[in-house]
C-alpha cells in the first residue's frame, strides 16, 4: 500500500467506489442510463464466455462490419 499508493480499503470497496463514479461521468455525459444494454451494440459477459471467446466474437464483428464497409464504398 505505501509503495503504490492504495488505500486501506477492500478491493471490493475501491471497485464499488470506480463504478459510482463511472456511472456518475457516463449518466453526466450522455443523459442516458448507466448499464443499460441497449445503449450498445454489443455486450459480452466475459466472466460467462471466457477472454478468448470475447476477442474472437469481436474480431468476427469487427471484420464483418470492416468486410462490409469496404465493400460497399
Amino acid at each position: 500500500m505505501e509503495v503504490y499508493g492504495e488505500r486501506e480499503e477492500t478491493p471490493e470497496k475501491r471497485l464499488k467506489d470506480k463504478d459510482e463514479r463511472r456511472k456518475a461521468y457516463y449518466q453526466h455525459y450522455t443523459d442516458m442510463e448507466w448499464g443499460n444494454a441497449s445503449h450498445y451494440h454489443i455486450a459480452l459477459d466475459s466472466g460467462a464466455l471466457g477472454m478468448e471467446t470475447c476477442v474472437n466474437i469481436i474480431t468476427g464483428v469487427y471484420n464483418g462490419i470492416a468486410g462490409f464497409t469496404s465493400a460497399t464504398k
